[in-house]
């Protein structure tokens, strides 16, 4: 027991260290019942170690969030909720001038992280996980249902039993239905899309209307519909 204590302290101090300036509404610990009135400190204010409650909203969060419902501009640290996390950067501040946040995100129904900068880490979810806005993610999403990146950019991988969809993904998605607008990497699962390929595609039924790549399945389309080239097995994408 005073081991898991000493690590966590250690985590704290760390994550605390690592913040980019500090603030005079700086405050260890956070308490929120419902935001923005019903907590303490307020929706302005930065969490730099411990928040708990059933719904708070917080400038930045630098440690760990524990509850129904947190969302914040900024996080450096663990989101755990029943509920939901929702990291909304919106615009630089703190001295946060890329509008980094990195860490990990775990709840029942989903996690997001919207609008512009860049997020670094992991997702983890039963409903589904979303990276929408500008923005660019680099990390996991993994999920039951399903995971979805329609942000600039994702760097990494996609895991759901469902689907999972892309606008721009560099690196891989494994699910029983996988989408990407451009994928450089691959995709595993019953059924494969992608606009532009440049990677692999195993499945049943893979689709992939340009780019350079090869499909491996029962059904492979390679060309938009009316224009298309199906071939059994093996499909080379050019």
């Amino acid at each position: 027991m005073k081991n898991k204590l000493h690590l966590l302290c250690l985590l704290l101090a760390v994550l605390v260290f690592i913040t980019p300036t500090v603030r005079a509404e700086m405050y260890p610990f956070g308490f929120a019942f419902v935001a923005p009135k019903g907590q303490t400190p307020d929706t302005s204010s930065t969490i730099a170690g411990l928040c708990l409650g059933i719904y708070g909203e917080y400038e930045a969060i630098y440690g760990i969030s524990l509850g129904g419902v947190f969302v914040t501009r900024e996080l450096r640290g663990v989101q755990v909720s029943v509920f939901a996390n929702d990291i909304k950067p919106e615009e630089a501040h703190n001295g946060n001038v890329d509008n980094l946040s990195f860490g990990l995100q775990i709840a029942t129904f989903g996690n997001a992280y919207r609008e512009d900068g860049k997020f670094v880490g992991m997702q983890f979810a039963i409903n589904q996980n979303r990276h929408e806005g500008n923005g660019t993610f680099v990390g996991t999403q993994v999920s039951l249902l399903g995971n979805y990146s329609s942000g600039a950019k994702m760097y990494g991988f996609q895991a759901a039993i469902h689907g999972n969809g892309a606008t721009n993904l560099s690196g891989f998605q494994i699910g029983i239905e996988n989408w990407a607008k451009d994928l450089y990497g691959f995709q595993i699962g019953i059924y494969n899309k992608s606009k532009t390929l440049s990677g692999l595609q195993v499945g049943v039924w893979n689709h992939a209307e340009t780019g350079a790549g090869v499909q491996i399945g029962i059904v492979n389309v390679c060309g938009a519909w009316g224009d298309a080239r199906i071939l059994p097995l093996v499909n080379v994408v050019f």
